[in-house]
């Protein structure tokens, strides 16, 4: 006879991206057009100074903050543990003649899971301004 715990049926472990195998950042401080790593188990990042390398990384400290944040800090934490910006202006790229743009993104490629795209802009409602968010997966 079957205990009762055997006799339930086990549920199959869910299935979660291993690693991030890609990196995209476009719109992020220096990093006006779309840039993109392959990232492998052991990737340098090699270049002179002001060239984007820390503008390369500090989009997924952002993430990284905002999630482990002990409350809710909408879609971005700017000023976190990781990286300390205090408005969007901060974090948006300058266009060459055009100021600022309206937003950046960061793309992860996750191997068979797909990509993510995570967009992020600032959101100007009357006198007040937010940060706004879009994620999609393909």
């Amino acid at each position: 006879m079957a205990t009762r715990a055997s006799a339930r049926k086990k549920k199959p472990p869910r299935s979660v991206p291993r690693s991030i195998s890609g990196l995209t950042v476009a719109g992020f401080k220096s990093i006006r057009e779309e840039q993109s790593i392959e990232i492998r188990p052991l990737t340098l990042l090699a270049g002179a100074n002001s060239s984007g390398k820390s503008s390369f990384m500090q989009p997924l400290l952002l993430l990284k903050q905002t999630l482990e944040a002990t409350y809710d800090p909408g879609p971005l934490r700017l000023d976190g543990p990781n990286v300390r910006l205090t408005d969007m202006a901060q974090v948006l790229a300058r266009s060459a003649g055009a100021g600022r743009g309206n937003e950046f993104q960061v793309g992860m490629d996750l191997g068979s899971f797909g990509r993510l795209l995570l967009s992020f802009w600032e959101a100007s409602e009357g006198r007040s301004t937010a940060i706004a968010n879009d994620c999609h997966l393909f």
